[in-house]
């Protein structure tokens, strides 16, 4: 990745000192760090400065000439150099008031990233200081500055689409200069389309630049100075032109897409100035007069390095420090190039500016093929789950947000428990033979119910299978028995309820169970099997829990005519049907069917032997629905829930009233699925918008964050539906979709970089 760094210094002087504010962010992105400090101030820098351009400018003559045969050292510029550079370092290492700016830098920057460093101030004298001296740029190697001013604006670029980098280059006066040098440079570029202008008059250059192909580079070799802050060059023998002159011209060039200017002639800022005015995206410039032999060979190894792929920062500055090679005849070189910047662009790569247009068509290519990819997707992935491929994944996904919620236990039922130490003593010694019909004597089953109608509790669920009659149940106790239904596909004969008890009093406990054997269904009500001992149209769960809401509140239970809804109260149940399946794909959905909402808690039982022996241990216990079932290892009523294994069907008929009793008194939603085309709409809809995403950030790590946000919001957002809405919505086939969209945008992202070259913003 790629950080920008920018120190903006506010109004000051070096008299005053400077007001800093810093920020760093991801380059093309916004800052996440700003803070402030001070330079203080350091009127000697000036005056420093000044001697060393004094001195430079006596070996270096105002114009690029070649250097003499024997250059004599010049040690007054090697004194005012050091001077300068010792009093810039203080400067910046050890003002106080500086530290917290250095030490942000030092920690939220890598020494292994990219740095573009940007100088923003309205004060040009900041400008002309060698800030590459600075010991921050000695520790990463990777980083460069630019200048840029405080008045900044993008201006709209459209550019015209072409294979090639178009440059327009200049070749001005060449009086006692080498252009062809330049020249030859420029045509041996690699995908370049150079327009050479030879000494061409205001007319000529100004048409040019009014091209309508548009221009990617504009570069000038020749002859230029400043004078009072204005940049002049001279264009031939007897024309020099201000910028001010072309201001129309490239502007209308800016808009083209001109993207950089390359000023290789002497004394540059002031044209870096009247450029900046004009809001071009970068320009680059000699600080200083510069020698021929320097502007070539800084020329030289710029274009090199930026045609082979190298960022234009990291081009300057290899280009700027090989210039340093040549110090031992033209004195402090390399300190002589510079870059201005416009904040708010981000400059291209080479490879950018030759495919720019054309990377944009194949981008927009590649938004409609990220469509067609999600599009796809979302096709397969709906069809495998139409075929219950995705079915087990999304068993466990559902189990796994149900574990993951907590809440709190209610009051309304209780059970009572045969376990291990109470079958040895219930057991009916005069009928074993009945015994794998019931764990639970006459004589106990009488008692208790006598306790339980003394204690206050009138309405009883027996959670056991009885072939014999239950006699003497205690006056205004409701007493509700159990059967189960014969299925001859499965060879199941069924189970009768007890004998002798009304039909509005027996309730049937079964229950389907999925492929992965895990009980997540209860079933309400459902036809009648002419040939089962067990007669009743309703489940045994429901008709405790309405017969409690009818005593306890006069809450009615109404079934629609169709089958399809049950009316609780005000609560409105919809049932399991073809229409809404969910991922129960090609199952059995027949009767009143619906999600158990499961609570993560069961019902801690009481043992029927310590009521026996004590039935003042349920006076706490009452107006409650009482659950009488089998917790014992021998029994065969055990059920694996999303919960865990072998749970007791009492705790599973405990589980089915109290949330049909939620639902109707506490408005705690019932679990539903979404129609089939919200489905189909959910999946395509995160699916295209994690392609748009991957589309729009195109560096890998961003997309791999796209990726998994998008993976970890899904979840979150599945298990708010869940929680609060009782919505089962798809989870597994949004992620695989996302993740499969996601993977194939960021495959063909990937492929079509490495096809173009084209640089990721950012990475």
């Amino acid at each position: 990745m790629a950080k920008l760094v920018v120190l903006k210094l506010m109004q000051g002087s070096f008299e005053q000192g400077f007001k800093v504010i810093l920020q760093i962010g991801e380059d093309g992105a916004v800052p996440t760090t700003e803070i402030d400090g001070y330079l203080p101030p350091i009127p000697e820098i000036d005056r420093c400065y000044n001697s060393w351009q004094v001195a430079h400018r006596s070996v270096s003559p105002p114009a690029r000439l070649k250097a003499k045969a024997k250059q004599v050292k010049n040690v007054s510029i090697g004194n005012t150099a050091q001077i300068l550079t010792s009093t810039l370092r203080s400067w910046l290492n050890d003002s106080n008031s500086f530290r917290p700016i250095r030490e942000k830098m030092y920690e939220k920057l890598q020494t292994t990233e990219r740095i573009r460093v940007i100088l923003q101030t309205q004060d040009t004298k900041l400008w002309q200081l060698p800030w590459h001296l600075w010991d921050f740029f000695e520790s990463y190697p990777l980083a460069e500055l630019a200048v840029s001013t405080t008045v900044y604006e993008q201006i709209p670029s459209k550019s015209t689409p072409r294979k090639k980098v178009r440059i327009l280059a200049v070749l001005g006066d060449s009086t006692d200069i080498d252009v062809v040098a330049d020249q030859n440079l420029l045509k041996n570029l690699p995908d370049a389309e150079t327009i050479f202008l030879v000494e061409p008059t205001l007319q000529e250059l100004n048409n040019q630049l009014w091209d309508e192909k548009g221009w990617d580079i504009l570069f000038f070799a020749g002859h230029s100075h400043t004078e009072e802050g204005t940049g002049l060059i001279d264009i031939n023998s007897n024309e020099t032109l201000e910028i001010s002159q072309l201001k129309n011209a490239l502007q209308k060039a800016i808009s083209r897409g001109l993207k950089l200017a390359i000023f290789n002639s002497c004394d540059g800022l002031g044209l870096a100035q009247q450029l900046a005015s004009l809001h071009i995206p970068q320009v680059i410039v000699m600080r200083e007069p510069v020698p021929d032999k320097v502007a070539q060979e800084f020329l030289k190894h710029f274009l090199v390095a930026f045609s082979s792929g190298y960022p234009l920062y990291l081009a300057v500055r290899e280009a700027r420090e090989k210039l340093q090679g040549l110090e031992n005849k033209f004195p402090y070189a390399s300190w002589l190039p510079v870059i201005y910047q416009n904040l708010v662009q981000v400059p291209p790569t080479w490879q950018e500016m030759k495919s720019e247009v054309a990377y944009s068509i194949v981008r927009k290519h590649s938004l409609i093929n990220a469509f067609f990819t999600s599009l796809i997707v979302t096709t397969i992935v709906m069809t495998l789950r139409s075929l219950g491929v995705l079915q087990p994944l999304e068993f466990k996904a559902f189990d796994q947000m149900l574990i993951s919620r907590k809440e709190t236990i209610n009051e309304r039922i209780a059970i009572i428990a045969i376990d291990d130490i109470d079958v040895g003593k219930q057991l009916d010694k005069q009928k074993q033979e009945s015994s794998s019909m019931r764990s639970l004597s006459d004589d106990s089953l009488k008692t208790l119910l006598k306790i339980l109608k003394k204690n206050g509790n009138t309405l009883v669920g027996l959670d056991l299978y009885r072939n014999t009659p239950i006699n003497k149940i205690p006056e205004g106790l409701n007493l509700i028995g159990v059967c189960k239904v014969a299925n001859p596909i499965d060879d199941v004969v069924g189970n009768p309820p007890p004998p002798g008890l009304p039909p509005d009093n027996i309730g049937f406990s079964d229950a389907p169970i999925d492929i992965d054997k895990v009980l997540r269904r209860q079933v309400l009500s459902m036809p009648l099997e002419p040939t089962s001992p067990c007669q009743s149209d309703f489940s045994f769960n429901f008709q405790l829990a309405f017969h409690y809401l009818y005593q306890q509140k006069g809450i009615e239970a109404v079934f629609d005519d169709n089958g399809l809804y049950l009316q609780l109260g005000k609560t409105l149940i919809k049932r399991l049907n073809e229409d809404s399946p969910g991922f129960y794909i090609n199952s059995n959905l027949g009767g009143f069917q619906i999600l158990v909402n499961y609570h993560n808690y069961d019902i801690k039982p009481i043992r029927i032997g310590d009521i026996l022996d004590n039935p003042s241990i349920i006076k706490n216990i009452k107006n409650r629905i009482i659950l009488i079932g089998a917790t014992h290892q021998k029994s065969h009523d055990k059920w694996l829930t999303p919960y865990a294994p072998q749970v007791p069907g009492v705790q599973i008929q405990a589980q089915m009233i109290n949330q049909l009793l939620s639902a109707a008194l506490d408005n705690r939603p019932l679990l539903w699925f979404w129609p089939v085309w919200l489905d189909i709409l959910w999946v395509g809809g995160w699916s295209a918008l994690v392609a748009i995403a991957m589309w729009r950030w195109r560096t890998p790590r961003y997309q791999v964050i796209t990726i998994a946000s998008s993976t970890i919001t899904l979840y979150v957002v599945g298990c708010s539906f869940l929680f609060l809405q009782g919505a089962v919505i798809p989870i597994v086939p949004t992620l695989i979709a996302v993740v499969t969209t996601g993977g194939i945008v960021m495959i063909f992202s990937g492929m079509l970089h490495k096809k173009y070259k084209f640089t990721p913003r950012g990475a």
